[in-house]
């Protein structure tokens, strides 16, 4: 944790500096900012060669995509979409799960606020999230799970 502090104090006193020679608008001042965040906010993220599941994100965002997984007792949890950022997002995430055994649920994290979704009796989660400034994280949790999981992520219209 300190050297994420001492990584993020580094990155804003270098931004300052970078700023005052540049002399940007305050909106891109806020974009440079919110770029520097959400570069030390991806190490929240699960990497794509440790996920149990496959991600496949819509360019670089971080927030949108789609995510599947076929799984056999598997247990843990992919971090699968997200971010911190200084800017408000509105998120609408569909989950489909089908168990065989064990369970799988959606845990999504909106600043320090953690909830937990189980599916319908269809096997269907679809909610929409207003991600507000700070980090903000969807993910799936497996409990010696086997069955399959999808799901997408997309901004809300």
């Amino acid at each position: 944790m300190k050297k994420l502090l001492a990584i993020f104090i580094a990155a804003v006193i270098i931004l300052g500096a970078v700023e005052v020679v540049r002399k940007p608008s305050a909106q891109q001042i806020v974009d440079d900012f919110d770029s520097i965040v959400h570069v030390i906010s991806l190490t929240q993220i699960t990497r794509d060669s440790k996920l149990i599941g496959k991600r496949e994100n819509v360019g670089k965002d971080t927030y949108i995509g789609s995510y599947s997984s076929s799984c056999i007792s598997e247990n843990g949890r992919d971090v699968v979409f997200g971010g911190a950022s200084v800017k408000d997002r509105k998120i609408k995430l569909k989950v489909k799960i089908l168990t065989e055994s064990g369970a799988a649920s959606l845990r999504v994290r909106t600043g320090s606020d953690v909830k937990e979704y189980s599916v319908d009796e269809n096997g269907i989660i679809e909610k929409t999230f207003d991600f507000d400034s700070g980090g903000n994280y969807a993910m799936i949790i497996y409990n010696n799970f086997t069955g399959t999981v999808e799901m997408t992520s997309e901004y809300e219209k």
